[in-house]
């Protein structure tokens, strides 16, 4: 209250005089970049975005490198964000004046600090040299007014959604994706590329981000519930049995040396034993019962660790067989949660490369780590899809819509439109299928009783009906024609 310097370092564009806490002078290096702020924003009518910009390009060290500040981050000496060059622009110290109170303590154990409204502020004008004149930066608060607060903060809608927020990392150098508004909706993009116009402009919209996600996690949802074992073997957590089983032998052998080695202390009391004969066995023993003992400390360690493992891992199986993706049309906030660790977004690929305009994304799952090291998750056109799932549709008989549709983890409508666009329908991919069923199997030999059933249907008499239906001649001819070509 008396006007005391509550600062402990002087502000940037400043420095101390004769190292007086109390005392500051106007250091030049610095008080030219203040000056220079202040006269793009006032009377260029530069935006705060482009003088950071500006900033960073001409390579200027931010306040915090320049003064040495030993929590500056490596490799952002050159960092300016919108929020440092804004908060320049705001210090009334500028004008030559101390100002006392801005912030307070919560509390006398906690060293976090709470921003007090300015009617709280305590001003002493004059106290130091002015680096800005009064009326340029009442003429600068002035125009910082002006501008939407929006400019400052995201909006409340961005505040309060907090779908995939923190989980989104750009592939090309690791930093986090942010989450932003446009005129063609929201979409993520790289905080680097954003903030220090490095790395590349990597983004992606969160529909198109929404829809690979579901893709991905009803494959994952289809490998839970139909080849469990197989991820688990993919996870490297089958060992259990195998462990257990070198454990037991190796305790075995443990218990057989310790009697043998009482077996030898007993023979060379009894002078059965020599003393060099003594020697050379018990050593023999001894040394293969530490190498055991140390084996049998490294498996059971292996053990724990592999069967904690396999715990938390049954455990998100059991979330995401529970979960019903299958029914989902959008993935939830619940499911991100729930199951998303991160996801690594990668940029799209060039027109020089194969699968121009697609772009790799890998999730993270917890406890699992990245989905496509676990299950097929390759964009493939439905039609090729549901080849790989009809042939056993067929042998069991229930090769309709519905169960497409279910085993596929997709809709009666998407199916369609999705064919469609490629050029097909439902009937003329079930008739390819069983067209290549029938030229393999007759290529094998098989009979008509034994051809029957791999094409789903109830008699050979079908088999009859569809050679003629679909392949314009008799099975008969068919079948002569095939062999021929052998």
């Amino acid at each position: 209250m008396n006007g005391v310097k509550l600062k402990s370092r002087p502000l940037y564009g400043y420095k101390l005089v004769d190292g007086d806490h109390n005392r500051w002078e106007i250091d030049e290096e610095s008080a030219k970049i203040v000056r220079m702020i202040f006269d793009m924003f006032l009377h260029q009518d530069m935006s705060i975005n482009s003088i950071a910009k500006h900033l960073r390009t001409n390579k200027v060290p931010t306040p915090s490198a320049y003064m040495g500040y030993k929590y500056t981050k490596v490799g952002t000496s050159y960092g300016w964000l919108f929020q440092t060059v804004k908060r320049l622009l705001e210090f009334q110290e500028y004008c030559g004046d101390t100002v006392n109170f801005k912030t307070k303590t919560t509390s006398y154990k906690s060293k976090s600090r709470l921003f007090l409204p300015k009617e709280n502020w305590v001003v002493f004008e004059n106290q130091h040299p002015a680096i800005i004149r009064r009326e340029d930066f009442e003429k600068t608060q002035e125009k910082l007014k002006t501008i939407s607060k929006n400019s400052f903060s995201p909006s409340n809608e961005m505040k309060n959604d907090t779908f995939f927020r923190n989980k989104c990392v750009c592939a090309k150098c690791g930093a986090k994706m942010h989450r932003r508004h446009s005129v063609n909706g929201v979409y993520f993009v790289c905080k680097t590329y954003m903030q220090y116009g490095t790395c590349c402009s990597n983004h992606i919209t969160e529909n198109e981000l929404r829809r690979i996600t579901l893709d991905h996690l009803k494959k994952l949802y289809m490998a839970v519930k139909d080849s469990r074992d197989t991820l688990i073997t993919k996870l490297g957590l089958n060992q259990l049995t195998e462990l257990d089983k070198q454990i037991k032998e190796t305790e075995n052998r443990v218990n057989a040396i310790s009697k043998l080695l009482t077996e030898l202390y007993e023979k060379k009391f009894q002078g059965k034993l020599s003393d060099s004969e003594f020697r050379i066995q018990s050593k023999s023993l001894s040394c293969e019962k530490e190498e055991l003992l140390q084996f049998l400390s490294d498996v059971t360690v292996r053990k724990f660790t592999i069967s904690k493992k396999f715990l938390s891992v049954t455990e998100i199986l059991n979330r995401i067989e529970n979960s019903r993706l299958s029914e989902l049309d959008a993935v939830t906030q619940e499911i991100c949660d729930a199951l998303i660790e991160k996801i690594v977004i990668d940029e799209p690929m060039g027109q020089k490369e194969k699968n121009y305009g697609k772009r790799i994304v890998d999730i993270y799952i917890y406890e699992l780590g990245n989905l496509s090291d676990l299950v097929d998750v390759r964009v493939k056109p439905y039609s090729q899809r549901i080849k790989e799932i009809a042939p056993q549709l067929l042998l069991e008989r229930r090769c309709d819509t519905a169960n497409v549709v279910e085993a596929l983890a997709t809709k009666r409508t998407s199916l369609k439109s999705a064919l469609a666009e490629e050029g097909t329908n439902f009937q003329t991919v079930i008739v390819e299928i069983r067209k290549e069923i029938l030229i393999d199997a007759i290529k094998k030999g098989l009979s008509i009783k034994e051809i029957y059933p791999l094409l789903g249907y109830p008699e050979p008499s079908n088999v009859y009906w569809f050679a003629k239906r679909f392949l314009g001649m008799s099975f008969n001819d068919f079948y002569c024609k095939t062999r021929k070509e052998i």
